[in-house]
C-alpha cells in the first residue's frame, strides 16, 4: 500500500512545477508585449540584450565592455557582441580615453538617442490595449503598475 505522505510530497512538487510553468508562460506572454510595444529597427527588431545595452549606456554613458556587462548583469562575451553589433548599425559608437588610449568608452549614437526617444514615445499601454484587449482599463493600469513593480524589484 503506497505512503499517504509521498502522494503529498509528489502534490507538493508538482504544484511547484506548475508555478514554474506559469513563470515561463508569463516570460513569453511578457515577450510577445514588449515585442508589440517596441517599434521595428531596420529589417528586424533589436534583441533584448540590445536594448538593454543600449538603456544602460543611456543612463552610463562612456562605459567600458566590462562596466556595462557588470551594470548590465550579462556576460562580457555577449556585451561585446552586441555592442559590436549596434557599432556595425551606427547605435553605438566609440571614443578613446584621453588618459589611457587603451581604453574604448562606448556612447550611444545621435541616431540611438532618437531611436530611444522614439521607443519612449511608444505606450506599452497601448501595446497591451492591442495585444490584450480584453482586459479592462482597471485591469490594464494594475497590470502595468505590476510590471513596473517587478522590473523594480529586479532590477
Amino acid at each position: 500500500m503506497p505512503c499517504a505522505g509521498g502522494a503529498r510530497q509528489v502534490a507538493t512538487w508538482f504544484s511547484g512545477l506548475m508555478r514554474v510553468v506559469d513563470v515561463y508562460r508569463l516570460s513569453r506572454r511578457l515577450k510577445e508585449l514588449a515585442d508589440a510595444a517596441v517599434p521595428a529597427e531596420g529589417d528586424g527588431r533589436l534583441k533584448p540584450g540590445e536594448m538593454e545595452v543600449m538603456n544602460y549606456l543611456a543612463e552610463n554613458p562612456g562605459e567600458s565592455v566590462s562596466g556595462i556587462a557588470r551594470g548590465t548583469r550579462l556576460s562580457k562575451s555577449l556585451v561585446s557582441r552586441y555592442v559590436r553589433e549596434l557599432h556595425g548599425v551606427g547605435l553605438v559608437q566609440y571614443r578613446v580615453d584621453c588618459f589611457d588610449a587603451r581604453f574604448r568608452m562606448i556612447e550611444l549614437s545621435e541616431s540611438a538617442r532618437k531611436e530611444i526617444q522614439l521607443r519612449a514615445e511608444v505606450s506599452v499601454q497601448f501595446a497591451l490595449y492591442e495585444h490584450e484587449p480584453w482586459l479592462s482599463y482597471k485591469q490594464q493600469r494594475d497590470a502595468l503598475d505590476l510590471m513596473k513593480s517587478l522590473a523594480d524589484i529586479l532590477r
